[in-house]
């Protein structure tokens, strides 16, 4: 399969409202929440966990071609025990056993004085699993009637509503997912699929909310196309995979830092997809990224760490509400919340580089909070 990076690329900023991004860059990755695939069956999923953690690719980068940190300073500040050949996330989990103190320890606190103070840019995009999957349906309907697609903002919000109101709802909707093999719908059963998911919204849907508003919406559109559309996203595919591969933000980072190099984890089977796939520059064979050993690099054994991190403290605070954070003790964990902090400020630095350094697949809503909790923990305003 051929690619044209510059018309993906192109693409994707439009679809955004972004401005490209020509900068000669070198990124390192590592990715933490792969589950392979997340495949329906009859008493759920085949991975629960990747309903409760994203799939996240990502790690550090810098301008130019010349790494400005010293990393063999950092393993020499850590005080790995001598039989450690490679730095990994695992070796950041001493003592305690609560999210603020594992955020406050010894090596979490010298990785990140660390790498705020390193010149690099964290880099990062998130999938959220049972988003991904479910999106299609919205898609679909807007391939059927573009005319109501009217922007970004508006599909994103109404991709967030029906992820929210199937969480809500799991253990109804999988089942009746599970039952016509989405999203793989068989022509025949498209009416049927679509007018049975109207009743099912319509059954614990109160309109009279904001969130009721968007799914209101989208029953009278899925209504709509069940009797006299179609659903062209959800045809042809794999029966009960609602996430087949994760291989697709690979490439996409490959393209969107079209100017950049690449250094990726090895991953066998990403590998082996990203190898199918011919990137074309102007019609010219266009290869921007390399696969590499962990243990050869130790910028990937520190996005390794990073992504860890950060998949930690995405998972505390999708779990933790505004009363919850007013209750934590600030003088106990202030170590834990000046490495938030610093955390934040990363975030901040990056996206100001470029808005696609921070990229979510995910629900619209769950990332916004996730913001607005972290900067309530560290003692900001939202």
């Amino acid at each position: 399969m051929e690619i044209d990076v510059n018309e993906m690329r192109k693409i994707d900023a439009e679809m955004h409202g972004l401005p490209l991004c020509d900068d000669v860059m070198t990124f390192y990755y590592d990715e933490t929440g792969n589950c392979g695939k997340l495949i329906l069956t009859d008493d759920g999923v085949n991975d629960e966990t990747a309903l409760e953690c994203d799939f996240i690719l990502g790690g550090v980068a810098f301008d130019g071609e010349q790494c400005p940190a010293d990393t063999g300073q950092l393993l020499q500040d850590l005080k790995l025990q001598s039989s450690i050949k490679e730095l990994k996330f695992r070796h950041m989990t001493r003592g305690g056993k609560s999210f603020l103190e594992f955020m406050g320890n010894s090596r979490v606190t010298t990785y990140m004085e660390w790498l705020h103070n390193s010149g690099l840019y964290i880099h990062y995009a998130t999938v959220n699993s049972l988003y991904y999957g479910l999106v299609d349906l919205v898609d679909s309907i807007w391939e059927y009637r573009p005319e109501f697609a009217f922007n970004f903002e508006w599909v994103q919000y109404l991709k967030s509503e029906l992820y929210n109101f199937c969480i809500e709802y799991l253990d109804e909707v999988l089942p009746l997912l599970y039952k016509y093999q989405f999203p793989n719908i068989s022509r025949e059963d498209k009416r049927a699929f679509c007018l049975e998911f109207c009743d099912f919204i319509q059954s614990y849907n109160d309109d009279t909310t904001e969130a009721g508003f968007g799914m209101e919406v989208l029953r009278q559109m899925l209504k709509d196309v069940g009797r006299h559309g179609d659903i062209s996203l959800l045809y042809d595919n794999d029966s009960n995979i609602l996430v087949s591969e994760y291989y697709a933000f690979y490439l996409s980072r490959c393209y969107t830092y079209k100017n950049a190099k690449h250094y990726f984890d090895f991953e066998k089977v990403i590998k082996a997809k990203m190898d199918e796939t011919e990137l074309m520059n102007n019609s010219v064979p266009f290869k921007n990224y390399e696969f590499v050993e962990s243990k050869e690099i130790e910028l990937i054994q520190i996005s390794d760490v990073f992504v860890g991190v950060l998949s930690r403290v995405f998972r505390y605070l999708d779990n933790i509400t505004v009363d919850d954070i007013e209750e934590i003790d600030r003088v106990k964990h202030a170590q834990a919340i000046e490495n938030l902090q610093k955390l934040h400020e990363l975030i901040i630095r990056a996206d100001r580089k470029h808005p696609m350094l921070i990229q979510n697949a995910n629900d619209m809503r769950l990332t916004q909070m996730r913001m607005v909790k972290l900067e309530l923990l560290i003692g900001g305003t939202v």
